[in-house]
């Protein structure tokens, strides 16, 4: 594959890429909606759940802690403030590491009625005190593996690297029987509805926690924290400094994650919602959409073939014209205002688009599409719009059934931005705005009249009405062609610089190929002398 058509392939498979997401925005905008809503139930449950066992104090220290590393990394640009996210706890040797053990309890025999009492709230303990054993060795672990990234990739080595996780996990695996246990003599004794934060214990709830060993693992943020972790925060923390490590991360995480959520949820409404009226429900916005759609049907469907065309071919008269203007005064424009009169014409042409479509779609008879019209489309749906060079060759190519007005009605972009009012004319949004226009000016946009409307007439047999019609159409022909001839004039200029570029260029190379040739003429003579030297000297030897 040679280069020109590697880069046409990728040019197409670009195109039809961005084309297609433009087919499939709403549905995908549908579909995230629904994701956002579900994603923040989840996050503000999850959120809730470790935010309720927190203490006060915890929770203003580490809303200011994250506050300040946002903003550090907002306004000075600090990566490093984002290290609030991950475990502050350094390792530590593991011959000097201690592993916490649980209590043992004596089990009380079932039938001792008058002890149950007591048996229960020796459970509850037992419970409560082999859940925060278990959490401290799970936390362990996490450090471990973040000590030891092997470890946690499944590399099992037998190896003294890993005698210190089979530690951990018999230790994991006494106080998760010790829990079960407590909870099976609850439910023995009729009390377990009583105490609903015990769950049944899985082998997912004694898992490292993700977060503190691998803080930038794809997918992490839709990671839950297991049922284990949202009970007795402040109990926790106080025990243990890496336990409270474990509880800010991930209490900083589950708020950042609800927040994300909270934001797309917001972004993805917003994008749904009508421009024009950004504050309106989106079931509201749905209706209006609709009843602008059943608008834009009933004026054209009043329209026969003939007319349909005419008012295309205006819609693609005013897209030329205001792509015209764009490349005659976009230096004098800002970044701002360019973007802002881009998708001014990206909105008239889609309206032409809409147009077409529904011609294609309603008449039998062939619609012909206007060649700027598919050129200026196809720069849209390749983003290259805002390519003064091909949007210039765009809106002066020629073309018999194309032509420019002198005046159109409601041109906004004659004076946009430098004389911009209130009461200035706004751009198309809509079929109907458009056909509006196109009524004021039916008489001067139909292609097919040649503005001949005098040929072979008796001009004194002329009314004055029809008088005063030709000489309109006659200025506005003379206005025309001084347009075109100022765009000549502009392609000729641009034509001649090129042309005194090549020239110089040219004149740069010859003299650049005699001062080699020169050179090298220099050296064969120098060569020659020291040659003839070489052979005297050697005949005199």
């Amino acid at each position: 594959m040679t280069v020109a058509n590697r880069s046409e392939m990728l040019d197409a498979c670009m195109a039809d890429i961005n084309w297609r997401k433009l087919q499939t925005m709403v549905a995908w905008l549908s579909r995230q909606h629904k994701r956002a809503r579900e994603e923040l139930r989840t996050a503000e449950k999850n959120f809730d759940d470790l935010d309720k066992t927190a203490s006060k104090v915890q929770r203003d220290t580490w809303q200011r802690q994250m506050s300040e590393a946002n903003e550090n990394r907002l306004t000075k640009s600090d990566p490093s403030a984002m290290d609030l996210y991950n475990a502050k706890n350094s390792k530590e040797d593991v011959e000097l590491s201690i592993i916490p053990l649980p209590s043992s309890f004596d089990v009380l025999p079932d039938g001792w009625m008058d002890l149950a009492q007591t048996e229960e709230e020796l459970r509850v303990a037992q419970a409560n005190e082999a859940l925060e054993l278990l959490r401290s060795d799970i936390g362990h672990k996490s450090y471990l593996y973040r000590a030891n990234r092997a470890l946690a990739n499944g590399k099992r080595e037998r190896t003294r690297g890993y005698d210190s996780i089979n530690a951990v996990e018999r230790s994991m695996r006494i106080n998760a029987q010790k829990y079960r246990l407590a909870l099976w003599a609850l439910e023995r004794l009729s009390v377990a509805t009583k105490y609903p934060q015990f769950q049944a214990l899985v082998r997912e709830d004694t898992k490292a926690v993700t977060a503190i060993y691998d803080p930038n693992k794809p997918g992490l943020r839709t990671d839950i924290m297991s049922w284990i972790w949202k009970i007795n925060i402040k109990e926790d923390s106080e025990t243990h400094n890496y336990l409270d490590d474990i509880y800010r991360v991930n209490w900083i995480r589950s708020i950042s994650v609800r927040d994300r959520w909270q934001e797309e949820l917001v972004i993805v409404e917003s994008e749904m919602e009508c421009p024009a009226l950004p504050r309106l429900p989106l079931v509201v916005f749905v209706f209006l959409y609709i009843e602008m759609l059943a608008d834009a049907l009933v004026e054209l469907k009043s329209l026969d073939h003939a007319a349909l065309l005419n008012l295309l071919q205006y819609a693609t008269s005013r897209s030329r014209s205001i792509g015209l203007t764009y490349v005659t005064n976009h230096g004098r424009c800002s970044d701002k205002e360019k973007d802002h009169y881009l998708s001014y014409l990206s909105n008239e042409l889609l309206t032409a688009a809409y147009i077409l479509g529904y011609g294609v779609s309603v008449y039998t008879d062939r619609i012909p599409v206007p060649p700027s019209l598919r050129r200026m489309m196809r720069a849209v749906t390749q983003n290259q719009l805002a390519n003064t060079a091909m949007l210039l060759q765009i809106v002066t190519s020629s073309d018999a059934k194309e032509h420019l007005l002198a005046h159109y009605s409601g041109d906004w972009w004659t004076g946009y931005p430098a004389t911009w009012t209130d009461d200035s004319p706004r751009p198309v949004t809509s079929v109907t705005a458009l056909v509006e226009h196109w009524r004021i000016q039916r008489r001067n946009a139909i292609s097919l009249d040649r503005r001949n409307i005098v040929d072979a007439a008796n001009l004194a047999g002329l009314s004055v009405a029809e008088l005063q019609e030709a000489q309109s159409v006659a200025e506005d022909t003379v206005a025309t062609l001084d347009l075109e001839w100022d765009l000549t004039s502009r392609q000729i200029s641009l034509v001649n610089y090129r042309i005194a570029e090549l020239t110089d260029l040219e004149k740069r190379l010859k003299a650049l190929t005699e001062k080699k040739s020169l050179e090298h003429l220099k050296d064969d003579v120098a060569e020659g002398s020291t040659g003839g030297a070489k052979k005297q000297a050697g005949g005199g030897k």
